[in-house]
């Protein structure tokens, strides 16, 4: 299920999205993007996370981090934005999204989120 899941994510994420405005964690090819310095902790945590669970697509990926209230928002840059998801491939995000709940962001509540290299949401995978 983890090279399933990693194969999904290599066909949403690609390199783009480095502007001034945001801070960044980087880990070779990898980069989680964010825009408040205090979030540096779990967007390194989130990194880890990815790392540790062999998500790593293996070239360049950019994901936002963004937080308003307690909600945490996980930008995955899509390769083609309108192209809709499968019912596989959001199953597998939503499974993803309750992990990084969890795991990552200790019970706070998290979306995900299938944006353009602009980091501008284009799909909720909740909706």
């Amino acid at each position: 299920m983890r090279q399933y899941l990693a194969f999904i994510l290599l066909v949403f994420l690609v390199n783009s999205c480095t502007s001034e405005k945001y801070h960044r964690v980087t880990g070779g090819e990898f980069s989680v993007h964010f825009t408040e310095t205090k979030h540096n902790s779990a967007a390194e945590n989130l990194a880890l996370f990815w790392k540790k669970n062999d998500l790593l697509a293996g070239k360049k990926q950019d994901i936002g981090l963004f937080r308003k209230g307690k909600t945490w928002f996980v930008h995955l840059v899509a390769l083609d934005p309108k192209e809709p998801l499968s019912f596989n491939e959001r199953k597998l995000l939503l499974d993803l999204q309750s992990r990084l709940e969890v795991e990552v962001f200790k019970g706070d509540p998290v979306r995900i989120l299938i944006c353009n290299d602009r980091f501008e949401s284009v799909y909720d995978i909740n909706e």
